[in-house]
């Protein structure tokens, strides 16, 4: 019996801890695809270790929703029985009238209502798909600490008072949590979590029950519930308070380990099971303030928060850095120790930041391991969805605007904390440089807030909408529509010619039932390169309206305009509005045109009309102003000399004290510009041979994976691996491939860093312009890097992680200024190949001729690399043995390599019996001098020989894993 009643404790317990549903134990609350609406994280991880709680079979866990009467039993009865156990479970009559014998649940309500673990409303109904409530769930978690129901009074019309008394007293009762009100999952997880730490109770004296002459049950002469000592101590929560917790009796593996830190720094504690951690939970804060005035020093805020606080010992942490600089919105978190001493600060700060793409299409591998997305953010890069803090799939969507925190250290591939920013939208009815007011309330942005409304307030049209972090303070503000900005200015050219003269407009004349209706429309080329037709205007032929319009159109000239309404009148008191105004702005200066014949710009020109050309300067080039306008735009520089009837127009603004040209603006009818023609890259060379040539699979220039037949009349017939092709299509749809792309308009590479679209390359003295770029990531995601790489943030964060990303790049045109296809064909880490660079540096070039790429090593020689055909015969190396075993040796003794695994076996650095004063490959080997051993050296080159003789004009190759990371040697015969 007793044994009986531990097992319906612990049911009844781990019942009522959770009825859910399935997905595995061992996942974590960030694990589930709902996650972010999981607000009692350190509750739902113990819980899901424990294999208590579970989630749904789609990956979430449904935090909010509410459990079934009828769910419960059935996973009391899993409990009690096992699954296998559980599914025969059978019943041939009805036990309740709302629960037929052939329900789904009917076996399990019975036998549970059998034990007396679930009980009816005593008029023969149970209400199988009844919601439990707090008050329920409380009473079953104390009647598993040990509470008598009977003697406790948990029966009868004032249950839930008692109950209620008694799961506070417990310390199971969760802050905020009405246990009148139907329970939700997460807030049944935490008072099971609470249950966990809450002392075992029992009864010395039961008493007797004495039944009264009315039929009524008194329990007398019973003794009062009374904590469980125990000596035992399993559960560590450092009070060795020498009472039994229910951890303690039924999770003696569960412990609670201090002192450790989270990403941000905040001390706390960590969570075990069977020695494997669990969960990180932080200690709560002392005292918390929120930083609303700039230029406060750390003092001031520590006196607002208690002015008895001691903070000249504290240590300080911001995002996981150190730092003590406050800014307006930071949350600072002060921990306390002896004597209000501060011991340490804690310094959260929140920056917006925009998804630009959720891709659901993962890795097998990724998979597995719980990752169902990878979300790219705008300017943090690319992250799997299960390394980003407070992840929601239904609301982590393409251009939702997150607030967030990148990791440093042990946590730099993780968003450590984030959450969608609350957003307020509507007309801005006054602004100062640090707040704007809509609907009546001032908003303060933080120092690092995204402003791109920068001032610029329409007050009678305009709409626009802030991001909120959770303190309400902005942290990024964007125009939704009214106000003119410079995205919203076009220019307009003479193309037309009305009464023999040119005009920038033209029109379009209809009758529909004797009415003619001349609509007006004008050419726009906004500063972006995009082209619009735009009515500007109509109005009956003849009329006074119409002349009017005509007036106002005959009077424009060339230059910049907006869609703004120009108000024109006719009958001298009536108006009309023309939707074209000249663009004119205080903060903007538009120069006369510049183009006299002889001026000439270049990457080396630093000025224009008085301003400064620097990175940013956007150039936009109008050939051919009519029907087919051709335009095209550059960032950095460019290379022009102006002809007969150009025009060259400067915008410029005066940014940090000086003017700065913001953008050039060439109208020409003769202007080209250098650039490259149509190419493919090759990533993989291998060929199926189809009718009429081969098929290959490439990249185009913009970045498209597709399928191309070389003719089998091509100029080149045979590609190969990490080459870009020039060709020209024939009529038959095959390609004639041309050659190589030319040199002068690539570059072999690696990334050094970007800013927005501009990026910086090795090698390449230009800030290369990519806002035009296709990306394509090739590189051996089963490898060293596993994540795929199509942004330039892609590229910074596998730099940040310890890796040189490697880049082949095809530019314009050949002054490297913008690119067009940037291939990302191998991601090294950085270790590794200092190893290898480190070792070819040491040992030179010696018979052949070394290259590095990467962590790839190229060594190549003429025929002379051989020295005999029959290699070996009078014991002398070959020198391509000898340079392998060279390099080998240089990988020990200056890359300072610990193992190397060729072909599933390993090599280490054994030099039993042998000198060790030169660098010797041999000395790579499977075992020593008394054992037997193969060596590295020669295991590779008997590889390479096949049984057979070196031979010329023949490429051999290994792939060597250094100290766990995979690299390539190659020896290349002439």
């Amino acid at each position: 019996m007793r044994n009986l009643k531990r097992t319906l404790s612990l049911a009844l317990a781990a019942v009522m801890l959770m009825g859910m549903m399935v997905v595995g134990a061992g996942a974590a609350s960030k694990d589930f695809t709902d996650a972010g609406e999981i607000k009692n994280v350190e509750a739902v991880d113990v819980m899901v270790a424990l294999g208590i709680l579970e989630g749904g079979d789609k990956g979430d866990f449904q935090p909010n929703s509410i459990l079934t009467r009828e769910q419960a039993a059935k996973i009391i009865c899993y409990l009690l029985l096992g699954t296998e156990s559980a599914e025969k479970l059978t019943t041939n009559s009805t036990v309740f009238n709302d629960v037929a014998a052939d329900r789904w649940s009917a076996p399990y309500i019975g036998y549970c209502v059998n034990l007396g673990i679930l009980a009816g409303d005593g008029q023969g109904n149970f209400f199988p798909e009844g919601k439990l409530t707090g008050a329920a769930f409380a009473k079953m978690l104390l009647v598993a600490l040990g509470y008598d129901p009977k003697i406790e009074n948990y029966t009868g019309n004032s249950w839930t008072i008692n109950v209620a008394a008694d799961t506070i007293e417990a310390g199971i009762s969760p802050k905020g949590v009405v246990l009148s009100n139907e329970l939700s999952r997460q807030d049944a997880a935490q008072m099971a979590f609470q249950t966990l730490t809450a002392d075992m109770v029992k009864y010395a004296s039961k008493g007797t029950t004495v039944i009264g002459s009315d039929g009524m049950q008194v329990i007398v002469g019973n003794t009062p519930a009374e904590s469980v000592k125990d000596g035992s101590e399993n559960y560590t929560d450092g009070d060795n308070d020498g009472i039994q917790q229910f951890c303690e009796k039924y999770f003696t593996d569960l412990k609670k380990v201090s002192g450790e830190t989270d990403a941000f720094g905040r001390p706390g504690y960590t969570w075990q099971y069977n020695k494997e951690d669990v969960t990180f939970a932080a200690d709560e804060a002392d005292y918390t303030i929120v930083v609303s005035k700039a230029d406060k020093d750390a003092e001031y805020w520590a006196t607002e928060a208690n002015k008895k606080l001691d903070i000249d010992d504290a240590t300080t942490v911001k995002n996981g850095f150190a730092g003590d600089a406050y800014e307006i919105g930071d949350v600072v978190e002060y921990y306390v120790g002896d004597n209000n001493e501060v011991s340490k600060i804690i310094v959260t700060r929140y920056t917006a930041d925009v998804i630009t793409d959720v891709d659901t299409d993962v890795k097998k591998d990724d998979a597995e391991d719980g990752v169902t997305a990878y979300i790219t953010f705008d300017k943090a890069g690319t992250f799997n969805n299960t390394d980003i803090a407070g992840y929601n799939a239904d609301t982590y969507v393409e251009d939702a605007v997150v607030a967030l925190v990148e990791g440093t250290g042990d946590y730099k591939d993780e968003i450590i904390g984030s959450y969608v920013a609350e957003t307020v939208e509507g007309a801005i009815t006054a602004y100062t440089a640090t707040t704007y007011t809509i609907d009546g309330t001032k908003y303060t942005m933080t120092k690092s807030a995204d402003d791109e409304i920068a001032q610029k307030v329409d007050f009678k049209e305009g709409s626009y909408k802030l991001y909120l972090d959770n303190n309400g303070y902005v942290i990024k503000a964007e125009v939704v529509e009214g106000s003119i900005t410079i995205d919203d200015v076009f220019y307009l050219d003479n193309i037309a010619k009305i009464g023999g003269t040119d005009r920038p407009y033209w029109v379009e004349t209809e009758t529909v039932k004797g009415k003619t209706t001349n609509s007006y429309y004008v050419q726009a080329v906004y500063l972006d390169g995009t082209v619009e037709d735009i009515m500007v205007a109509e109005a009956e032929k003849s009329t006074a309206k119409d002349t009017a319009v005509v007036t106002y159109l005959n009077g424009l000239t060339v230059g910049f305009y907006t869609k703004d309404a120009y108000t024109v009148k006719y009958d001298t008191d009536k108006t009309y509005d023309v939707t074209l105004k000249v663009w004119k702005d205080s903060d903007f200066k538009v120069s006369s045109d510049l183009a006299d014949g002889n001026l000439e710009i270049t990457a080396d020109t630093k000025k224009l009309n008085g301003a400064y050309l620097d990175k940013n300067t956007q150039y936009v080039v109008i050939e051919s102003y009519n029907d087919d306008v051709k335009v095209t735009t550059k960032t950095g520089s460019i290379s022009y000399e102006d002809e007969a009837n150009d025009v060259v127009l400067v915008i410029s603004k005066t940014v940090n004290g000086s003017p700065v040209v913001q953008y050039v603006v060439i109208i020409s009818d003769s202007f080209t510009a250098a650039a490259t023609g149509d190419y493919f890259y090759v990533d993989d060379a291998s060929a199926t041979t189809v009718s009429g040539g081969k098929q290959y699979t490439v990249y185009s220039k913009t970045g498209e994976e597709t399928t191309i037949v070389v003719d089998k009349d091509s100029t080149v017939k045979t590609l190969s691996a990490g080459k870009f092709y020039e060709y020209a299509e024939m009529t038959n749809g095959n390609y004639d491939v041309k050659g190589e792309l030319d040199a002068d308009v690539m570059d072999t590479t690696t990334f050094v860093s970007y800013y927005g679209d501009s990026l910086t390359v090795a090698g390449n003295k230009n800030v290369v312009d990519t806002a035009d770029a296709a990306i394509v990531d090739t590189h051996d995601t089963d490898g060293d890097y596993s994540k795929s790489i199509t942004t330039l943030a892609g590229m910074q964060t596998a730099q940040k992680a310890g890796y040189n990303v490697y880049l082949k790049v095809v530019y314009a045109d050949s002054k490297k200024e913008a690119a067009q296809l940037i291939v990302v064909y191998n991601v090294a880490d950085t270790a590794t190949v200092d190893k290898v660079n480190d070792s070819v540096d040491a040992i030179g070039d010696t018979n052949g001729k070394f290259e590095v790429d990467g962590s790839d090593v190229t060594v190549t020689g003429d025929k002379s690399y051989i020295e005999s055909t029959n290699p070996g015969d009078d014991g002398a190396p070959m020198k391509i043995s000898a340079d392998l075993a060279k390099f080998l040796g240089a990988l020990k003794r200056t890359g300072e390599a610990a193992k190397i695994e060729y072909q599933g076996k390993t090599y280490t650095w054994i030099t039993t019996g042998t000198g060790v004063t030169e660098l010797k490959g041999s000395n790579w080997r499977t075992g020593n001098d008394t054992d037997g051993y193969t060596t590295l050296v020669k295991a590779v080159t008997d590889d390479w020989k096949n049984g057979g003789d070196w031979k010329t004009g023949v490429t051999y190759t290994a792939t060597l894993t250094v100290d766990g990371v995979d690299m390539t040697y190659t020896a290349v015969v002439g």
